[in-house]
């Protein structure tokens, strides 16, 4: 097996990352140790009421505790989880359930929603695409799928992140410039502002998908190759991770939106709603990008034994068209004398015997190719 095709066939080489895991038989809401790819960890605040915001960054627990409630809400965006005796400490601060801390820093959680006695814990996952060129089209590949970990409580969002992304800037810039209602909503608007950036930064993924699997296509339609197999188990690889990260995602808000949640109020509710849609159609959309995706693979074969087919059909057509000639040239040099009997090839002293031979020749062949054409069997029928 080539190597490359080998390399595409072993898909996790994607996700080839240390992820912290409890040790067997550790006890429930254990806090495992850092693994040697964990970022130190970083605290930023974003507080908001109406009329004020407060935003500061990499600061330490003494000054959150300066900030203080005096606020309608309180973000609090941990990024790295290396320093387990700070991710106690909030844990401790905030009374939440070990068990919360326990899958916040064991990041290969599916998305899930848990609900506690006063707060709610929501996981979601966060992709970065890696995008390059090939050939005429755009490659996509997932080169990280990242743990979200959201603790919604009255008042107090915290979200856990690995490392920095881009991905809640838009929710961050919306309460900078006090865009919509999210400074005056209290935090299960804030929660919701997050489940919907998340579920937004599917879309270019997906778009980027369907865009390289229709230029997939079109090479392997115009352009067949064995080394597009390559391609092919890259993007099925490619779809099946989005697959299984958007479709329980789609249950999370689900059940966001369908059960009593107590800590949603009903204004919240339409919103919800509509993100469920959203989260409705990326499932759609990527369900028909894996149908097509999977079905890349027979058109791939198809058109590789279509090709086949051509290339022997015309290799049938010559050795067909010279297999009378070497009739008639194996016949004229069997070397008879016409000397020593009158049947013995007598238009060899014909003065005309060697244009007519060659006169045969080629009405035979033109007669071939005039018949194969008729039959379909040489262009169009």
């Amino acid at each position: 097996m080539p190597r490359s095709v080998a390399k595409a066939i072993n898909p996790l080489r994607h996700l080839k990352r240390a992820i912290r895991r409890s040790a067997p038989g550790a006890p429930p809401g254990t806090i495992s140790p850092p693994t040697p790819t964990a970022l130190p960890t970083r605290i930023d605040v974003t507080a908001y009421s109406p009329k004020r915001m407060l935003e500061e960054e990499d600061i330490d627990l003494d000054r959150l505790d300066q900030i203080g409630q005096d606020w309608s809400v309180i973000w609090i965006d941990v990024v790295g989880l290396a320093a387990t005796d700070t991710l106690t400490q909030l844990r401790e601060r905030y009374r939440l359930h070990s068990l919360v801390m326990e899958d916040v820093v064991n990041v290969g959680q599916r998305p899930k929603v848990d609900e506690y006695d006063d707060h709610d814990f929501i996981v979601l996952r966060l992709i970065e695409p890696g995008v390059v060129s090939a050939d005429d089209a755009v490659a996509v590949s997932i080169e990280h799928s990242e743990q979200l970990g959201i603790v919604f409580k009255e008042g107090v969002v915290l979200t856990f992140r690995e490392r920095p992304s881009e991905h809640l800037d838009p929710v961050r810039a919306r309460i900078r410039r006090g865009l919509g209602r999210i400074r005056s909503s209290s935090a299960d608007y804030l929660t919701y502002a997050l489940i919907d950036a998340v579920i937004d930064h599917y879309v270019p993924i997906l778009d980027i998908l369907g865009e390289r699997i229709e230029g997939l296509e079109r090479q392997i339609l115009t352009r067949p190759a064995p080394s597009r197999i390559t391609d092919v188990y890259d993007l099925r690889y490619a779809v099946q991770t989005l697959r299984r990260i958007i479709r329980p995602t789609l249950d999370v808000v689900s059940r966001l939106y369908q059960e009593e949640v107590p800590l949603f109020s009903k204004e919240i509710k339409p919103y919800l709603r509509d993100c469920m849609d959203h989260a409705i159609r990326l499932v759609d959309a990527v369900d028909y990008h894996r149908e097509t995706s999977n079905g890349l693979t027979d058109l791939h074969l198809s058109s590789l034994s279509q090709r086949m087919n051509e290339v022997m059909k015309v290799l049938t057509i010559i050795s067909t068209i010279f297999i009378p000639l070497s009739f008639v040239a194996g016949v004229y040099g069997m070397n008879f004398d016409p000397g020593a009997s009158p049947w013995n090839m007598p238009e060899l002293q014909w003065a005309w015997g060697y244009p007519f031979v060659i006169g045969l020749m080629a009405t035979m062949v033109v007669g071939m190719l005039i018949y194969f054409r008729r039959k379909g069997w040489l262009g169009a029928g």
